[in-house]
């Protein structure tokens, strides 16, 4: 009876929020990942090349999860849209009726993007991923400034050089070698966010958080165009001015494939309409 409760509560949590769409078989005993019987295949277009939804089918007595590093799948026979072009991962983990779990990676080669996916996958990890650096067109890209107006550090405004400086001189060592020649790399498998400094953290982003302001000319315009979500870190020198605190939710006031100009709010400063920037620039190798 032990048993049978344990088992049950693994599958629950294995399959929450998720609808299997097929599992019929009986699942018995456990097997090993190299025992694992799947296929994992790319759709094919009229003109011969692959496109960015894989086919996913598993004959094996285990539960499947399947994931792409960003979305995931439950059921024996599945599907999956695929977020760049190029060699790439599908993790299949099987529970078995014995409460172990096990895992094994397929790869497909995606050669063309024929179902839309959200440009900002492109835009933030590249064909996976992709560095990001201080933007050198902005002489000072940290720093204060009108939260919900300004587009940038206005302000209070720091250079990669002062950075440091301030970091030392604070003693805010969170962001140690966070300014000269700091990185911070967005991977799409994963959808992780690796720090040249040695910190690393996942990250999202909802494009359907936007803040409106009334321009000069009285039309009401977007001033962010969504959120950026960080979790286990914050961006390069990722402090809030005058909270002296880390943000890891900021406004997307502009993303495209060079650049990206970040906001997030100041408590401190909430009565003056405060804001903290960033401002980044890709790195093209």
């Amino acid at each position: 009876m032990k048993k049978i409760f344990i088992y049950t509560l693994l599958s629950c949590l294995f399959l929450i929020a998720c609808e299997p769409v097929e599992d019929s078989k009986e699942l018995t005993g456990s097997i090993t990942a190299d025992e694992i019987v799947a296929t994992v295949k790319a759709e094919v277009a009229d003109n011969g090349k692959t496109v960015n939804k894989v086919i996913l089918d598993c004959s094996s007595p285990i539960l499947c999860k399947w994931s792409n590093g960003v979305e995931s799948a439950v059921g024996a026979h599945a599907e999956l849209k695929m977020f760049a072009l190029g060699e790439q991962t599908i993790t299949l983990t099987g529970l078995c009726k014995d409460g172990t779990f096990i895992t094994r990676d397929y790869t497909v080669n995606i050669e063309e993007m024929k179902y839309e996916i959200e440009p900002q996958y492109a835009y933030f990890c590249g064909d996976g991923e992709k560095k990001w650096t201080w933007d050198s067109q902005v002489a000072k890209p940290w720093g204060n400034g009108g939260y919900g107006n300004d587009m940038g550090p206005a302000w209070w405004c720091m250079s990669p050089e002062e950075i440091d400086a301030d970091i030392a001189g604070n003693n805010r060592t969170q962001w140690l070698g966070e300014g000269v020649n700091a990185t911070m790399t967005f991977v799409l498998n994963g959808m992780k966010l690796i720090k040249s400094s040695g910190k690393e953290g996942t990250f999202y982003f909802d494009m359907t958080q936007k803040i409106t302001k009334t321009d000069a000319n009285g039309n009401v315009v977007d001033w962010s165009i969504g959120k950026l979500y960080t979790n286990g870190t914050d961006v390069l020198f990722g402090m809030i001015a005058n909270d002296w605190t880390s943000a890891t939710e900021y406004d997307i006031l502009v993303l495209d494939d060079q650049q990206m100009v970040l906001a997030a709010p100041c408590v401190a400063g909430a009565g003056w309409n405060e804001g903290t920037f960033w401002c980044f620039r890709a790195i093209n190798e």
